[in-house]
């Protein structure tokens, strides 16, 4: 399971306020200030694009030009996005996604992970890469840990000739987010069976919905979210998915999944 970069204080549809919280609960500090993104007039954008753009550049890092924070010690970079970014994003979404699925669950899920920054890095130096090893980054929208991207049944190292060209293929958000939702869809499965074989009546009705069920299998694991879904209780670890997915579904003109 993809290790999780971000994490909100508060309920994140504050971002709409330039409340967003820091990173993984820690406060980042700036980094190389830089020009401002170029405005989102400098080239045409899809509407989806303007979703995504908005999103990323609204958040509350992005103080007297500057363009990236980072946490050194921890191996943390985030980045403001530019219109180009923000539209190849959008343009791999609408390639990615089937129309029947609820578009406001990838785009929860990927702002979640890194804040919809292709290029965002997660090293991992205090927690599982002490070694700061390169294999060892979670990297890209989606977040991926280098080590365990799988290609034609090969992971890490044996799918990739270098940590680079590994790295590349989590920044690419052409490979990125299809491999993201390839991911996901296998955690679907999983939420699908969990629910067609529940017995608990007293089960917090929300986790019988199998795009939310779905999202905390692919945050927590699919035994992990068997755990979870076998206690019957609702896990805090959705509070976020639930103010994320219902800020994006709001943007995209949608109906949540929590009303369906």
């Amino acid at each position: 399971m993809f290790q999780r970069i971000a994490s909100y204080v508060g309920a994140a549809i504050l971002v709409i306020a330039g409340a967003f919280a820091a990173i993984k609960g820690y406060v980042p500090v700036p980094g190389t200030a830089a020009s401002a993104a170029p405005s989102s007039s400098a080239i045409a954008l899809s509407a989806h694009a303007k979703i995504i753009l908005t999103y990323n550049n609204q958040q509350a890092y992005w103080v007297g030009g500057v363009t990236q924070w980072s946490v050194p010690a921890k191996g943390v970079t985030v980045n403001k996005i530019t219109p180009a970014q923000a539209q190849d994003e959008a343009n791999a979404l609408d390639a990615t996604v089937p129309t029947e699925a609820p578009l406001s669950v990838p785009y929860a899920l990927l702002a979640s992970e890194s804040v919809l920054d292709p290029s965002c890095q997660n090293g991992n130096f205090l927690g599982s890469n002490p070694t700061k090893s390169p294999w060892g980054y979670d990297d890209g929208v989606a977040q991926l840990k280098l080590k365990y991207i799988t290609i034609r049944g090969k992971s890490g190292p044996a799918a990739f000739s270098t940590a680079a060209d590994a790295q590349a293929f989590a920044f690419d958000v052409r490979d990125a987010i299809p491999y993201f939702w390839g991911s996901f869809n296998s955690h679907l499965a999983t939420a699908d069976k969990l629910i067609s074989g529940n017995t608990n009546s007293a089960i917090d009705p929300r986790l019988m919905n199998r795009w939310v069920l779905g999202a905390l299998c692919f945050k927590q694991g699919d035994t992990g979210c068997a755990t979870i879904f076998a206690g019957g209780t609702w896990p805090a670890e959705l509070n976020n998915f639930v103010s994320l997915e219902g800020y994006f579904a709001k943007q995209l003109g949608q109906k949540s999944v929590f009303a369906q």
